[in-house]
């Protein structure tokens, strides 16, 4: 009854203002639940060299540098050992990365690049694994995981210093706090944002028409609607389209929300319909990210229409480089690529391939590694988010299928 913030505090040994800190908003009265904070304090001796004589030359700095970072130089030949952590080695998804990461392994046989190649079955545990890669002692890890990166696994690259690749995992957010984690695929806020910006640096002027049922869930088209003049954004059932004129002097950038391969057809029906009608209009459509599974069985459609598609892979099979190594693949599995997106084989290539060299050309050191210049249907360029954080690749694709029958694959980094 009697009891005040102070009587409360002094019964506990702690300050009134400690004790209305950890209840804010709390008024004292009967009956009241209040949280009491335990505060403990420890005493901690450290020992700080108050400086690191190199750390006054250059070539000093440089020395610290590698010693963080584990780089060590190499007066012959450079070596990367690369271990792959395979989330279910006997599925389709390991073993058509696999294939491709040996293609990749093969063709850099005679690079100067020595090589050393690890495969780790993921269910095995943590105990074991850790003890094998101990053993093994990589240089870079790679894993396949697609829904969920192992926590032991993650905290063993922090605590080892040793990179992990997470190659498949779009959801997992370890690169945000352990600065050896790369994030291959781009997610999903920072590649709806940068297709956002990308397509108003090119298509501000356009108006902006969102067509179809609305889908509240559909994160571009929020990122889109948050970049653009609100004067210049206009919704439209296809319903409309079919029956409204374009202006002939219009510039019109198209939205559809529709996602089944059927019903996407059946809009860009009505696009051609219209832009017949109205031939001077200037129209471009854009297509939602899981159009690009698309690209062959409504190809001409998307040459007709202007068709743009936003992407994290694609695999163009006329493609030089893409056609080698599919004649490579033949030849050295005796069958064709399977179909599957992404093309998992053509990842695992591009894994390797872009890791081994990179790593080789920069001494072991993770963050001298350049953009990508000859990847299959991926594209890497890696950057940190913040100072603390992991690497995170930014690189992803706008696919456009010109009138012209060409396909433009233009990077946004």
């Amino acid at each position: 009854k009697n009891d005040t913030w102070k009587s409360i505090a002094g019964a506990h040994g702690i300050s009134a203002e400690e004790l209305r800190n950890a209840n804010r908003g709390v008024e004292l009265k009967n009956k009241v639940i209040i949280g009491i904070p335990v505060i403990e304090t420890r005493a901690v001796e450290r020992q700080v060299a108050d400086s690191d004589p190199r750390e006054s030359t250059s070539d000093g700095l440089e020395e610290i540098y590698r010693e963080v970072h584990g780089i060590t130089a190499t007066e012959n030949h450079p070596e990367v050992r690369m271990a792959v952590l395979l989330e279910e080695p006997e599925s389709r998804k390991d073993r058509q990365f696999m294939r491709g990461l040996l293609l990749a392994v093969n063709d850099l046989k005679n690079s100067g690049t020595r090589i050393a190649l690890k495969a780790v079955d993921l269910g095995k545990g943590a105990t074991t694994i850790s003890n094998d890669l101990s053993e093994f002692k990589p240089t870079l890890m790679v894993t396949t995981a697609e829904k969920q990166v192992p926590a032991w696994l993650v905290d063993y690259s922090d605590t080892t210093n040793i990179p992990l690749v997470n190659t498949l995992d779009v959801k997992d957010i370890s690169y945000q706090a352990n600065p050896y984690m790369v994030q291959l695929i781009t997610p999903s806020e920072y590649f709806n944002d940068r297709v956002a910006a990308w397509l108003h640096d090119k298509y501000a002027d356009y108006s902006l028409v969102f067509t179809g049922e609305e889908d509240s869930t559909d994160a571009l088209a929020s990122s889109l609607k948050t970049i653009w003049d609100p004067s210049k954004v206009r919704s439209r059932s296809i319903e409309d389209l079919k029956s409204m004129p374009l202006n002939e002097r219009g510039k019109y950038l198209l939205y559809s929300y529709p996602v089944k391969r059927n019903e996407v057809s059946a809009f860009l029906d009505v696009v051609n319909e219209a832009t017949t009608r109205t031939p001077l209009a200037t129209v471009a459509v854009l297509g939602r990210p899981n159009w690009i599974v698309y690209d062959e069985s409504l190809e001409n459609k998307f040459h007709n229409n202007n068709v743009m598609i936003p992407a994290r892979f694609y695999l163009p099979a006329n493609e030089r480089n893409n056609s080698r190594f599919a004649i490579e693949y033949r030849q050295m599995f005796d069958a064709a690529i399977p179909n599957s997106f992404p093309v998992y084989s053509a990842l695992g290539y591009d894994v390797a391939n872009y890791f081994i060299k990179g790593l080789a050309g920069a001494e072991g050191d993770i963050n001298a590694l350049p953009a990508s210049h000859d990847t299959l249907q991926s594209d890497f360029s890696l950057a940190r988010p913040s100072n603390w954080s992991g690497l995170l690749n930014t690189a992803v694709f706008m696919v456009q299928f010109t009138p012209y029958d060409t396909i433009e694959k233009n990077v946004i980094k």
